[in-house]
């Protein structure tokens, strides 16, 4: 009877450790995915990074686009009203002209 005990309680140390036994490669398999995905999410963020650092380059010289921009729209402004001055001026040497030319017809 003893012998019988110590046959089944084998058995069921037997089953025990094979049961583990997979138990344990079941665990080993999830931890291979968890570090996998781990890995995979490193790789992401390192090229979210990089995509926010070209974003932030960009948006540098979009700044400094619009700057030299508003700089020739100033600048192309102040020629345009020199010029709206200039062409003034001249309407009214014009007109000035005009009146002294049609005196001048008129005394004669």
């Amino acid at each position: 009877m003893s012998k019988e005990i110590s046959e089944i309680f084998t058995s069921e140390y037997k089953d025990a450790i094979h049961e583990l036994k997979q138990k344990m490669e079941i665990f080993e398999t999830a931890l291979s995915l968890i570090n996998s995905a781990a890995k995979e999410m490193i790789e992401v963020e390192v090229h979210i990074k990089d995509v926010k650092d070209k974003l932030n380059r960009l948006e540098g010289k979009i700044g400094n686009l619009t700057q030299t921009l508003d700089k020739h729209f100033k600048f192309n402004e102040s020629r345009i009203q020199t010029i709206e001055k200039r062409l003034h001026s001249i309407e009214m040497k014009e007109n000035m002209i005009r009146q002294v030319y049609n005196a001048l017809n008129l005394k004669n």
